[in-house]
């Protein structure tokens, strides 16, 4: 009996738009045999500012409401309950003794995939997760096939490249909008969410 397949999907969400969940619906119907899609939102991306990161409590709210309808698509809170800064394979070590009937796939960004490398312990991500790779609209994808397989002689890395890609936006971008002219970030945002960022000033 093969294992349910569950795609992992964490960054900082700050805020959450419609690139994340193009992205997570995208998985879902590419890769048949990935059962679900978790959003976990990061307690302290070791990558980023503080300065700029809006609280977790929020970050997870607006998940909540972007998933909410999403058929598959579910938000954990695993890295927010844990202290410290959220590396990404201690996530998935922790997942993979959490629940060890689970089989586990890793959601990442073009530019995350091409510095996979420098990342803390890439060799313990590749040996837990295969890789799904979502690239921005109208990107090239040549890049991408050549690090897919530097990642595989190095590391034994498994990487599926997705077709199509996502709105090509940033929440750093985002945030821009939200604090200057908060309706040109509307078309990027679920409706609730937008809300959600003006009832609670978030930004």
């Amino acid at each position: 009996m093969c294992k349910q397949k569950i795609a992992i999907f964490g960054g900082s969400f700050n805020p959450v738009h419609i690139g994340h969940i193009q992205a997570a619906q995208l998985v879902l119907a590419q890769l048949k045999d990935v059962d679900e899609v978790w959003l976990v939102p990061a307690a302290k991306p070791p990558h980023k500012p503080d300065a700029n990161l809006a609280p977790a409590k929020h970050r997870l709210a607006m998940l909540q409401l972007a998933a909410k309808g999403c058929p598959n698509v579910k938000v954990s809170d695993i890295e927010i309950n844990k202290p410290g800064n959220s590396y990404t394979y201690q996530t998935l070590l922790l997942l993979q003794k959490q629940y060890p009937n689970l089989s586990f796939c890793l959601i990442m960004g073009a530019d995350m995939f091409l510095t996979l490398q420098t990342w803390k312990k890439p060799e313990v991500i590749s040996n837990i997760a295969e890789i799904a790779v979502v690239p921005r609209q109208g990107a090239n994808t040549g890049q991408l096939t050549e690090q897919a397989a530097f990642l595989a002689k190095t590391y034994g890395t498994r990487s599926a490249i997705l077709n199509c890609g996502v709105a090509d936006i940033s929440s750093t971008e985002l945030r821009a909008m939200l604090a200057n002219s908060p309706n040109n970030a509307k078309p990027f945002l679920n409706e609730e969410v937008y809300d959600y960022i003006a009832e609670n000033s978030v930004y």
